[in-house]
């Protein structure tokens, strides 16, 4: 119909292409990029599965979207939490993963889709729980920012309507020498940074 054509003209098209231009500024500055894809999902929907969904479900195309060490490090911190994990079994990635995952070529993805009792009731009023979300954030953390990764650097990438980007990340201290100045509108000089793009271009600055 013309509204799913307005829809995917408007929104897809522009998201996918400014993830398009993330990743490949990725791969050109460090010659390797992992994108981490997040979902959340009820832990029982009836009229796409029976019974309970475990916590986190880990999808990596069956392996074929990360590298082998990687995907099995990423596995090993979710499975070696209090929290129940799978990898490839209900959930093994969608379109994002499908489509940009290129291990071969250095570009990594990997989807996760956590239910929503890890952090929140799942019946109304959907309260969020703050003690609940503090108990997986310990766990993500440790996923993003993995010790075995270089540089213990990570980044999680927002696109807006307007197409410019929001990157919010951990970073080194001595990577902010290696920032794009054109590039960076505001940036925070604490451990925790938030950087804002304009749209024409978008350089991650990570070491």
């Amino acid at each position: 119909t013309a509204e799913i054509a307005e829809r995917i003209e408007t929104f897809w098209r522009p998201y996918h292409a400014k993830l398009a231009e993330a990743i490949a500024a990725t791969h050109r500055r460090h010659g390797v990029a992992v994108i981490f894809d997040g979902h959340t999902i009820r832990s029982r929907v009836a009229r796409f599965f029976t019974g309970q969904l475990s916590d986190l479900n880990l999808g990596t195309a069956k392996g074929a979207s990360v590298a082998p060490d990687l995907g099995a490090r990423v596995f090993d911190i979710l499975e070696g939490s209090d929290y129940s994990a799978v990898r490839d079994e209900r959930f093994t990635g969608g379109y994002i993963t499908r489509t940009y995952g290129r291990p071969a070529d250095g570009v990594n993805v990997l989807q996760l889709e956590l239910t929503w009792r890890t952090y929140m009731d799942e019946g109304p009023p959907f309260a969020y729980l703050p003690d609940r979300a503090a108990r997986l954030k310990t766990v993500l953390r440790a996923m993003v920012e993995d010790p075995g990764a270089p540089n213990n650097a990570f980044a999680a990438i927002e696109i807006f309507p307007d197409h410019s980007v929001a990157i919010r990340g951990n970073f080194r201290q001595d990577s902010y020498e290696n920032l794009s100045k054109k590039s960076v509108t505001t940036i925070s000089t604490s451990k925790t940074a938030e950087i804002k793009m304009p749209p024409p271009r978008l350089e991650l600055g990570l070491t």
